[in-house]
């Protein structure tokens, strides 16, 4: 049995950013909750815009959560419960890639358990995207 992944968002923002970059991220985000979450479990994306320039994206899974929250971006940093065959580098991409996008990522266990993962990034509004010559 896979994960169910449950995407939330209110009235969905249109923002300009790399795109690649974000779906990476995202990728990368999405994987490692599927690695760390038991069979069957929800897996939950929320995007919003709280404050008019910055999208903030949460992933949030229902595994055991985690260890170090301090520590999961450090290169090579594997968590004693992960599975075999990882090299601990995920992660460390996620951040490289989210301060790329000129943002950065947040690690925390979530008070229902479960990890989070919360991505804040700046965005244009559709109102700040320069229209086609």
């Amino acid at each position: 049995m896979r994960n169910r992944v449950s995407i939330v968002t209110g009235t969905p923002p249109i923002v300009w950013l790399d795109g690649e970059l974000l779906l990476t991220t995202l990728g990368n985000l999405l994987a490692n909750a599927g690695h760390h979450t038991p069979s069957g479990t929800a897996i939950h994306l929320h995007a919003s815009i709280p404050d008019d320039l910055t999208l903030e994206i949460r992933v949030r899974d229902e595994g055991p959560g985690l260890e170090n929250p301090a520590r999961v971006f450090d290169r090579l940093h594997r968590g004693q419960e992960s599975r075999p065959g990882g090299l601990g580098l995920g992660l460390s991409i996620v951040r490289g890639l989210a301060r790329g996008l000129g943002g950065d990522i947040e690690a925390r266990n979530a008070p229902a358990g479960g990890a989070e993962f919360v991505l804040r990034l700046p965005v244009k509004t559709a109102t700040e995207i320069p229209s086609p010559p």
